[in-house]
């Protein structure tokens, strides 16, 4: 079985962006060379390499007109001082060209993304406030990567995306190493059910934007059918899997 048919193993006009490391993050600083399609960047590896504010607006200017996504973790786990400075930058590195957009990450309930984006919003008040030059189109999302918060998508707040950690969710929902998933018919049987019955209950009349991240399933079958079935319009996959797809 598969989403409704036999996919083609292509991805036509998605976006596939690469999981940029922090020697990537290093060495395009270093040689300030502009950045070719799409990247997603850990907030602390940004961090690791000096000046947030600065390290960030370089990367978005390097990125030029290519989307940069920076997966950012909750106040809980980076502290609450940290994460309003990081806003900051976020709002003052969105005026200087290419399409950033935010993802929260590590969360452990819809509450916790609530206060998260009541911070964000603060730090964009304060900005303004103090007559910054900043940009309010920054588009937030959240990650999904767990079976709860999957089923508690429609309690979260308005976001621009979301984000689909395929590979973990299948493992999570099955319990076994995905490398054993691609190959079962019988599991993905299960699969493809359980998200015709997902597309059905949260996303077949959402306008929401959905993104979706993969590694090991990334070049499978059964990966293709479901970003297909699901309308993903962006993919992070780590370099080797974008490689690949280029060659």
């Amino acid at each position: 079985m598969r989403f409704g048919g036999e996919g083609e193993r292509e991805y036509g006009t998605v976006s596939v962006s690469r999981i940029a490391s922090r020697e990537d993050i290093a060495r395009y600083i270093v040689r300030a060379e502009r950045q070719s399609g799409g990247w997603l960047c850990y907030a602390d590896d940004v961090a690791a390499e000096g000046d947030f504010f600065e390290i960030l607006l370089a990367l978005t200017e390097l990125s030029c007109s290519e989307r940069l996504c920076i997966a950012e973790e909750l106040p809980w786990l980076c502290g609450k001082r940290e994460f309003e400075e990081r806003a900051e930058s976020f709002f003052r590195s969105a005026v200087y060209g290419g399409e950033l957009s935010v993802m929260l990450c590590t969360y452990r309930s819809v509450r916790e993304v609530e206060e998260a984006f009541e911070l964000m919003h603060k730090s964009f008040c304060r900005l303004e406030q103090e007559g910054r030059e900043i940009s309010g189109y920054l588009a937030r999302g959240v990650m999904i990567d767990s079976p709860i918060a999957l089923l508690e998508m429609q309690r979260l707040p308005r976001v621009d995306f979301i984000c689909l950690d395929f590979d973990r969710l299948c493992e999570r929902l099955l319990g076994f190493p995905v490398e054993e998933l691609a190959r079962d018919e019988r599991m993905t049987e299960t699969l493809c059910g359980f998200w015709e019955e997902i597309q059905k209950a949260c996303f077949l009349h959402s306008k929401v934007e959905l993104r979706a991240l993969s590694g090991r399933l990334f070049s499978s079958e059964l990966f293709c059918d479901w970003a297909d079935f699901m309308g993903i319009r962006e993919i992070y996959v780590p370099k080797q899997s974008a490689n690949e797809k280029n060659t």
